[in-house]
């Protein structure tokens, strides 16, 4: 039974490869699936993607309101919670998560995503 996993980035897939494009790659080799959240927009864009993304990878995207390094004070964090949130939950209701996720989240001031995906690994 594969597995599917979501990752959050900050990072395009068209990007040079990290570890989370290594990362993913071997997942689906390893017959699991893969949606990529790229850098998020401060408007919706669609996925930049390219030409050199692998069977069993799907690439998203949602919006912020405003980039991680101006969200200086608990206020703006809060506000961009609530921004962020439902752009989330909006990105990914074609693609359906399901409590058997695996959530890897690379970005680090996304606290809020054990909110969004209660009792997902």
């Amino acid at each position: 039974m594969s597995r599917r996993f979501i990752f959050f980035t900050k990072t395009a897939w068209h990007e040079p490869p990290r570890l989370r494009h290594q990362l993913a790659r071997l997942l689906v080799d390893d017959g699991d699936r893969v949606l990529f959240a790229e850098r998020p927009s401060l408007w919706k864009a669609p996925p930049a993607g390219g030409t050199d993304v692998p069977p069993g990878i799907t690439l998203f995207r949602h919006q912020e309101l405003m980039h991680h390094k101006m969200r200086v004070s608990p206020l703006m964090r809060a506000l961009n919670r609530a921004w962020t949130l439902p752009s989330i939950i909006e990105s990914l209701r074609s693609l359906r998560p399901t409590r058997e996720d695996v959530i890897v989240n690379f970005n680090y001031e996304y606290y809020f995503l054990r909110d969004l995906f209660l009792g997902a690994k």
